[in-house]
């Protein structure tokens, strides 16, 4: 399927230019990331890539598309974790309340979007694994749980989590000839993360910016519909995955995940407690530099 060029290039004209127009004010709410212990980049910024990426995109299928149960619920789910995102960037919450809205937005996606993973493959050999609806429901909650954060722990240096989330999306679009999601919303999130990168790089002399706890929540739960959607037997793409294809899409940050909470658990620490331990934090003190890493 082709994907029309137009929608790519307008989202990211709009995406740069939102991220323009909203620096000032993070500026002014402090919606900024200052360096500490564990973020060494060098002076105050802002934090509104995620923002700039949800707005151009909503404002792109609320404007110019036909607007559907999927696109409805797809709007409401990230609305909800932009806005806790954006309540955590500015003054840091609980865990429990993140899991909670992430919850939410989750319960969002699998009842309004019909969303969910029902169907494990023939992972031991004996047959396709079918799970009922309420089993289906909470391995979606936790898989969607899993992406989501996953994401959000490997956003330590310039340009990887969304390197990684664009590295899926082609990848996808190799495999299936199709995205999930709608004709619209892809190639969209294509174009805001384009421009979103380039800011986040610095490239062109343009100001650096952050995706935040905002953008990295939206981020990973599109990619987990997107992932989700694909390994669906009635997806909407022309040729799908199988459920565990899913999971080399995103085996990077994954893995980094378990490996980081099970140290975590094995030093007595709270899993969730955050830390240098991570892959690029590892991959920076063997003596890579950011862009290598």
């Amino acid at each position: 399927m082709f994907y029309p060029i137009t929608l790519i290039a307008t989202s990211f004209v709009l995406t740069f230019v939102l991220i323009k127009l909203f620096t000032p004010a993070a500026l002014k709410l402090q919606l900024v990331d200052t360096p500490d212990h564990r973020k060494q980049h060098t002076g105050t910024i802002p934090l509104t890539g995620g923002i700039a990426m949800f707005f151009s995109i909503a404002l792109h299928l609320i404007l110019t598309c036909e607007v559907d149960q999927k696109t409805v619920s797809l709007l409401a789910a990230s609305t909800i974790l932009i806005a806790i995102g954006v309540i955590d960037d500015i003054r840091d919450i609980s865990w429990k309340q993140r899991t909670a809205v992430e919850f939410i937005a989750t319960s969002i996606m699998i009842i309004g979007g019909g969303v969910l993973v029902t169907d494990l493959g023939d992972l031991i050999g004996t047959g396709p694994i079918h799970m009922p609806y309420w089993l289906a429901f909470v391995f979606t909650q936790i898989a969607t749980f899993g992406v989501i954060n996953c994401i959000n722990m490997i956003d330590g240096v310039d340009g990887l989590a969304a390197s990684i989330v664009l590295t899926a999306f082609i990848g996808l679009l190799m495999i299936t000839d199709s995205l999930p999601l709608s004709d619209a919303a892809s190639p969209l999130f294509l174009g805001s993360l384009g421009a979103f990168l380039i800011c986040n790089l610095g490239l062109f002399r343009s100001k650096k910016i952050f995706l935040g706890d905002s953008g990295t929540m939206f981020a990973g739960f599109v990619l987990s519909w997107m992932l989700i959607e694909a390994a669906m037997p009635s997806g909407n793409h022309t040729n799908g995955i199988k459920p565990v294809t899913a999971l080399y899409f995103i085996s990077i940050p994954m893995f980094d995940m378990v490996a980081t909470t099970l140290l975590r658990v094995i030093n007595r620490d709270h899993p969730f407690k955050a830390d240098r331990n991570h892959i690029h934090h590892l991959m920076l003190r063997a003596g890579f530099s950011a862009t290598q890493t």
